[in-house]
């Protein structure tokens, strides 16, 4: 089963959602410098992860990966 779109979420270290991407159909995504206000991420230590969706339906998710913001 292939996905139609692709949702790349962004967390904090508490898991709290900081940011969601507007899903994508591609399977790489960009998050824009200044997307996030850093200074809530003092060590620029985050988590991501990624849904892909076949139309409304999620047919995967993967773990939660580290991200680190570059300074």
């Amino acid at each position: 089963p292939e996905a139609t779109t692709y949702v790349v979420t962004i967390l904090a270290p508490d898991l709290t959602e900081l940011t969601r991407l507007e899903p994508v159909t591609e399977t790489h995504a960009e998050l824009a410098r200044g997307a996030l206000d850093t200074s809530l991420i003092p060590d620029g230590q985050l988590l991501w992860k990624v849904l892909a969706m076949r139309n409304t339906d999620e047919i995967a998710r993967s773990p939660m990966m580290p991200l680190t913001l570059p300074r």
